[in-house]
């Protein structure tokens, strides 16, 4: 965890604030290619084109979840399980022994 961070729960309301930020300012409507574009944009933007693999691992796992509850306490699990799945991800790349 990022010394940024003093607990898991103020990372969790970090990231809960911005994704509700983003949220926010997404267009109401988006073609299959646009959302292509910005899945490209957020994956080059952070230099991860060798991740892909896990990404699109990770997120057709979460889109093909049968739990498609949308209360306050179902999104805050669902966001902290994308958030615990992120952090082992991460870790793993960073930990990573390839390419050097």
């Amino acid at each position: 965890m990022s010394d940024k961070f003093n607990s898991h729960q103020e990372k969790m309301k970090f990231f809960a604030r911005k994704f509700a930020a983003i949220d926010e300012r997404l267009p109401k409507r988006a073609s299959p290619e646009m959302i292509a574009y910005m899945f490209f944009h957020i994956v080059a933007g952070y230099g991860m084109q060798d991740s892909w693999p896990d990404i699109i691992s990770v997120v057709t796992n979460v889109l093909d979840d049968d739990d498609d509850c949308t209360c306050d306490k179902c999104k805050t699990k669902m966001i902290e399980s994308a958030m615990d799945d992120a952090d082992s991800f991460l870790d793993n790349v960073l930990n990573s022994k390839r390419g050097k």
